[in-house]
């Protein structure tokens, strides 16, 4: 694939990782819960390298005899370039790999050819829920709470973590995405009650917990939004009655 950057060009070459297809809710997990390469939240990766103007070509045949690999291999893989231990947690694997000397003979190939690597990765989960604070964001109309609104997601996102199966059931009792409008308030309401029974939870283990204070920072917006969707239902039911 050809890409146009500015003025620069580049040719990607890519490869997928981790494609779940759909994420689903089944009540309080997702469809994939029972895949244990999913233990933590999903995450789409892509990933590969780039040639612009200024970069050679390798001669795989040759790269092959570096890496100590058969010359019948086609393509690499993570399994020939290094061996990862059952044991090891993903952040030990991550630097393990690294550290390798496959790699480094790898990496020092594509500085030398002036080739560049590309990587993309999505957060399926957080991705997913991302409409609620974008649409809340919305009905405010406040440029402060636009401003904000990565960190209201990060907030949504660590509720998401601390406390996925009730935050799961209330999706999937208002039928998230699908949320019908009369439902609104309802869920807003809901979402609350939940982020207030998480604070209650830890705040009393913990008052610096860096969970607290984020949840916290989401139910105050998550009040203003009822709020404001309280006064604009009265102003209109005044003006119905007058």
């Amino acid at each position: 694939m050809e890409v146009e950057f500015s003025k620069n060009k580049y040719s990607l070459y890519y490869d997928e990782s981790n494609n779940i297809r759909k994420l689903l809710l089944d009540g309080d997990e997702y469809n994939i819960d029972n895949d244990p390469n999913q233990e933590s939240s999903p995450i789409f990766v892509l990933s590969g390298i780039a040639f612009n103007e200024e970069s050679e070509s390798i001669d795989f045949s040759e790269l092959k005899k570096k890496l100590y690999l058969q010359q019948g291999v086609t393509e690499l893989k993570l399994a020939q370039m290094v061996k990862i231990r059952a044991k090891y947690t993903p952040i030990e694997a991550f630097k393990y790999a690294l550290g390798s000397k496959k790699f480094e003979s790898l990496f020092q190939c594509l500085l030398t050819k002036k080739i560049l690597i590309h990587y993309e990765m999505i957060n399926i989960v957080y991705w997913s829920f991302l409409d609620i604070i974008e649409d809340l964001v919305l009905c405010t109309n406040d440029p402060q709470d636009y401003a904000n609104q990565f960190i209201y997601k990060d907030c949504l996102y660590r509720l998401i973590k601390i406390d996925k199966e009730n935050f799961l059931s209330l999706m999937s009792r208002f039928n998230y995405p699908n949320i019908e409008k009369h439902e609104s308030l309802n869920f807003l309401e809901g979402l609350s009650d939940l982020v207030m029974r998480n604070i209650a939870l830890r705040f009393s283990k913990d008052e610096s917990d860096l969970d607290v204070k984020m949840i916290n920072h989401l139910g105050l917006f998550i009040y203003k939004c009822i709020k404001l969707f309280k006064d604009k239902a009265w102003i209109q039911l005044s003006s119905a009655t007058h």
